[in-house]
């Protein structure tokens, strides 16, 4: 074997553990991409050995030497894969499928074992994140330890949650039963401050990912009940909550009323601020008439404080 069919199957190997098992044509494309670069004429030059069809030439070399598998609907639930195409095939490592089982005990003890269990598991899955992917039905598994009353795992699980959903393109399968328990921390970490500070914002943002309605609901509890709402006015993404703060335009209005009309006026300036940020994000607000605007709310707040101190 050359030294780059060497270096060509260490690095398949490496890319199918780091990035879970992967259909032909996509792990295909991600090795062009990879082994494509311009020229300084802006043309798309491919590294030696990268084509399409030489590619598909040595990964079939691959698979019949049994260095990375290829696995049809039987295997594939066999090993834990839940997939619903029956004609589909992935392409994945034998020590892939071994760690992938090992992963799969460890996430069981953090639903089953004791304290020490959970511990060690955490450390073991520290480890093993730098080399290996989780899949799906094990992302399914994360989202069920947002339920454990430990504030160090919640926070593990929803950052490696977040990273895989955000960056790397891929979901646990049970979406309403992750938007459930991502409601659920949110409730019991509402806070922003502390332990629960941190757990709370990555919680935010993931609903907010989602476009999740529950935002609102959130929305209105840390304009009633933070000291000082204002301080948490970032957490909310105006590209990620426009639409759905759009859409529900009589709740917050009538929540800012009532804020007014009580003197909450930092909770009621809070509602203000996300609901004019995500007008603006969409387009809807006309800076031709801002000052004008900025004025007129200055005077109506200014005749509202000195209503309340006679």
């Amino acid at each position: 074997m050359s030294k780059d069919d060497i270096e060509f199957e260490e690095e398949v190997i490496a890319y199918l553990n780091k990035n879970g098992k992967m259909r032909r044509e996509h792990l295909i494309d991600a090795l062009i991409k990879k082994h494509t670069t311009l020229n300084k004429k802006g043309e798309e030059i491919i590294d030696l050995g990268y084509s399409k069809p030489t590619l598909n030439r040595r990964l079939k070399e691959l698979i019949e030497s049994g260095k990375i598998l290829s696995l049809g609907y039987e295997d594939l639930n066999k090993y834990g894969f839940k997939v619903t195409d029956k004609r589909a095939k992935y392409l994945f490592t034998p020590e892939g499928l071994k760690i992938k089982e090992h992963i799969d005990d460890v996430l069981d003890l953090l639903i089953n074992g004791d304290d020490i269990d959970k511990q060690l598991a955490l450390k073991e899955l520290n480890r093993l994140e730098m080399m290996y992917s989780f899949d799906e039905s094990q992302l399914d598994l994360l989202v069920q330890n947002l339920a454990l009353d430990n504030p160090e795992l919640i926070n593990r699980f929803l950052v490696t949650l977040s990273d895989y959903i955000t960056n790397k393109g891929k979901e646990p399968q049970d979406k309403e039963s992750l938007l459930q328990a991502l409601r659920d921390v949110l409730d019991k970490n509402g806070e922003p401050k502390g332990k629960s500070g941190h757990i709370r914002n990555v919680a935010l943002y993931l609903l907010s990912y989602y476009k999740d309605e529950s935002i609102i609901d959130q929305i209105v509890k840390d304009a009633t009940t933070l000291a000082n709402p204002l301080e948490v006015e970032e957490d909310y993404h105006p590209a990620y909550i426009a639409e759905i703060v759009v859409n529900n335009p009589s709740k917050l209005f009538h929540l800012e009323r009532e804020l007014m009309k009580e003197g909450k006026h930092d909770p009621a300036q809070f509602v203000s601020n996300i609901r004019y940020k995500c007008m603006d994000h969409l387009g809807m607000i006309d800076h031709s008439d801002e000052k004008k605007a900025s004025k007129a709310f200055a005077e109506t707040e200014k005749k509202m404080r000195e209503g309340d101190s006679q």
